[in-house]
């Protein structure tokens, strides 16, 4: 891992259709803005994506050589899906961290990385020589991969890491939670886009936590809407067991491990922890479907230093934000 080329691959979906709509209804009298209306020589590309500012661009790298593609997927046209990154040609792959926080149990081989809207993988890559694609949602090409030149000799993926995990990143699976503490956080857009049957208020929360204290919830809506949470990431805690192959979408999401933006597309419903100890005040949590936030599907917990954990929507006061 220490020696890998790191490569970053930022992933935009964009639909032209729908920027162009926005840059003409941002102004009265059907002038548009400039900056966003994009106008293209083949009319029948609406919908693309494209990987560090490039469409279908060219990656070289060394055969037998180790990359570490650090992978993001910015989502926005088709956010409703996971990206399903798979590396063709012959490649081994293995997942190495999720939302910039390293798995417990690497090396773990994958062939499909689903990684939702505003997700991110880092994944460490060895190829043999070729030329074959990247592909994204049902084998659209991303990029091209040229593995060519002088043949690296490399070891095995490392074995036996131990990461020093920070202290709001340490395993809570099997800690207590106090009363209270455990809720749920239902993510619909049933009779409009909501948190638990509420719509975004600017000052009012769907929990409060006592500072310090392990907090339980359980999402349901995971299926359809990409949940992210602002500060604190979260450990995945039921909803995964590794047995599963359907849920798990083949291993990429694991009990134990951690996350701040999770849609599972075969399992609706998953209980997460995570230990307020770091900053208090304001958590942030929305769906990554941008047009579901924007309708009302976000709201927020607070984390209170002489508080206490509340499962109800509590109504915050101005100073305390």
């Amino acid at each position: 891992v220490s020696n890998a080329v790191e490569t970053i691959l930022f992933v935009q979906d964009f639909r032209i259709s729908t920027l162009n709509d926005v840059s003409r209804d941002s102004f009265t009298d059907n002038n548009r803005d400039a900056y966003f209306h994009i106008e293209t020589k083949d009319s029948t590309l609406d919908q693309f994506l494209l990987v560090n500012g490039q469409y279908r661009p060219y990656l070289t790298v060394k055969p037998g050589q180790w990359n570490r593609f650090r992978v993001v997927y910015a989502g926005w046209a088709n956010s409703a899906q996971n990206l399903n990154l798979m590396i063709g040609g012959v490649c081994e792959t293995y997942l190495l961290a999720k939302d910039g926080i390293y798995i417990h149990d690497y090396p773990r081989r994958l062939d499909v990385f689903p990684i939702p809207a505003a997700g991110r993988a880092d994944i460490m890559v060895r190829c043999r020589e070729g030329t074959f694609n990247v592909t994204a949602y049902n084998n659209n090409v991303l990029l091209t991969i040229k593995s060519e030149g002088q043949r690296v000799v490399s070891g095995g993926p490392t074995r036996g890491f131990e990461w020093n995990f920070p202290p709001y990143l340490q395993d809570v699976r099997q800690e207590p939670v106090a009363d209270n503490c455990s809720c749920n956080t239902i993510l619909s857009c049933g009779g409009g886009c909501s948190i638990n049957g509420k719509q975004f208020t600017k000052h009012e929360a769907v929990h409060t936590i006592k500072f310090g204290q392990v907090v339980e919830r359980k999402l349901t809506g995971i299926q359809a809407h990409p949940y992210h949470q602002h500060v604190y990431p979260f450990q995945l805690v039921e909803g995964f067991d590794q047995a599963d192959t359907t849920a798990t979408h083949g291993g990429y999401f694991l009990n134990g491990d951690w996350h701040d933006n999770i849609r599972a597309p075969n399992q609706d419903t998953a209980t997460i922890k995570y230990i307020a100890n770091v900053h208090n005040g304001k958590v942030m949590l929305h769906c990554h479907r941008l047009e579901h936030e924007d309708r009302g599907m976000m709201s927020q917990e607070q984390i209170l230093d002489d508080g206490e954990c509340k499962c109800e929507a509590f109504e915050m006061h101005p100073p305390e934000l």
